[in-house]
């Protein structure tokens, strides 16, 4: 009897572990950036694409898609109440999105903790680049001008929109931002014009699309957010203490660099599926060399688990003081 009861224990375990094992194997996974082709999310969401059904038990078929709008949010909302919970629509929405809620972005209809985090390629380093032949080789050089210079924006919560116009506001750069623009390889297209004189923006933003523009010095570095590029001054050494609360809270998305997420309510043994599956994937040589063609993080990944912690320190370190100052930047911005 205690034989029989132990076989029956052992199919019902077997039972329970095999769907979570094989749900895969047969099955294809689209995978959206939540920006337009031709961009760095873009072109990081697809190296992630390219490999990670290597890594995923029964190797299932990854499918690339894009879904813009709203720098982010649009992806971020549709993951959140319309995709299936069943671990086959997964998304990069971009890397500012999930503060939106936090700061009363109109729109974004999502609790970013709710989501579930699978893991990140690493951190970013966002840079303020220049047109070489502006006359301005330094930061030195940019904060003594007395014209300002003009760069490209998404919508205005755009990093690449706000956090210039909080260092003219609080740092007292020369910075002007025309925003608006529907992707970010559109500002790279008026940088190359001449319709504006840069962007703040990753690397990998110009490697993926336009790595001629990096190489032939058509832009230029003068300030970064983590010590990555040689001889580049660094952002926090270079604004006045008064500005970095702010600023902190609207570059904390380096961190996180570019999460790779699922739908809320997913079952759990598949996010640790794909949570695993991620990990692996992100410490491959394949993945490593490809990300490093475009400048994306390498080598040194977060963890779902560790994102979602950050996600929400992030959230809940946030003074109602500082919140309330975002909130005025962008509606000066306006």
């Amino acid at each position: 009897m205690k034989r029989m009861l132990a076989a029956i224990c052992a199919l019902v375990a077997c039972a329970g572990s095999a769907p979570a094992a094989d749900f895969y194997a047969g099955k294809t996974v689209t995978l959206y950036a939540g920006f337009q082709a031709g961009g760095g999310v873009d072109g990081n969401m697809r190296v992630v694409a390219h490999h990670l059904g290597e890594f995923i038990p029964g190797k299932p078929k990854i499918v690339a898609q894009n879904m813009p709008g709203a720098a982010g949010i649009a992806n971020a909302n549709f993951l959140y109440d319309k995709a299936e919970r069943d671990g086959l629509t997964l998304g990069m929405p971009g890397r500012s999105w999930m503060l939106s809620p936090l700061v009363g972005e109109p729109g974004a209809r999502y609790d970013p903790l709710k989501f579930a985090w699978i893991g990140s390629p690493g951190a970013v380093n966002t840079i303020l680049w220049l047109r070489g032949d502006k006359g301005v080789p330094s930061l030195d050089a940019l904060k003594a001008r007395k014209e300002p210079v003009v760069l490209g924006g998404l919508r205005l919560r755009a990093t690449n929109s706000i956090g210039p116009l909080v260092l003219a506001q609080k740092a007292g750069w020369p910075l002007k931002v025309i925003q608006g623009f529907e992707a970010t390889a559109k500002i790279l297209l008026a940088i190359e014009q001449k319709e504006v004189d840069g962007i703040f923006v990753q690397k990998d933003t110009f490697l993926t699309n336009r790595p001629d523009m990096v190489r032939s010095k058509l832009v230029i570095p003068l300030v970064q957010s983590r010590p990555v590029e040689p001889g580049v001054p660094l952002l926090w050494d270079s604004i006045p203490d008064q500005a970095k609360p702010l600023m902190l809270l609207i570059m904390a998305s380096d961190n996180f660099g570019l999460p790779l997420i699922a739908p809320p309510g997913m079952p759990a043994e598949r996010v640790a599926i794909l949570r695993t599956a991620f990990m692996a994937m992100a410490r491959s040589p394949q993945f490593i060399a490809d990300s490093e063609k475009i400048g994306a993080p390498a080598g040194d990944p977060v963890d779902g688990a560790t994102l979602t912690r950050m996600v929400a320190d992030t959230i809940a370190g946030a003074t109602s003081e500082v919140v309330a100052e975002y909130r005025a930047a962008m509606d000066a911005g306006k």
